[in-house]
């Protein structure tokens, strides 16, 4: 048997979207820094390569952390301004919401691993 839909307590639903958000924030931020550092460093070994007549790349090749905080800020948004006090949401809601699963993290995850310290 597998629920489909559930009423959770808005309170209760915000805070955890909150809590996501801010976690997905603050991967994101360092992300972004690594990613900065690493975009820098090439184009360093690059024009130093061409300063010194060797051959180099134009083409640096890293892909750019993507920020999802407004994914989280729609949700958010929406649930300050629900008047219920319960709200019912399906199971892929929940998946999104509350255990921070939505579709595009996987790929999400990936792609800002090389650029921060919890490198998998």
């Amino acid at each position: 048997m597998s629920m489909k839909e559930i009423k959770v307590q808005r309170k209760t639903l915000l805070d955890a979207v909150r809590k996501n958000r801010e976690t997905h924030r603050t991967t994101f931020l360092e992300a972004q820094a690594g990613f900065r550092e690493q975009v820098v460093s090439q184009l360093d070994r690059m024009l130093k390569d061409a300063r010194r007549g060797l051959k180099y790349s134009l083409y640096v090749g890293l892909p750019e952390p993507k920020d999802m905080t407004n994914e989280y800020d729609c949700v958010i948004a929406m649930l300050e301004m629900s008047v219920d006090e319960h709200i019912e949401i399906t199971n892929q809601e929940f998946s999104q919401y509350v255990l921070d699963q939505w579709a595009w993290k996987a790929g999400w995850e990936t792609s800002t691993a090389n650029y921060t310290s919890n490198k998998k």
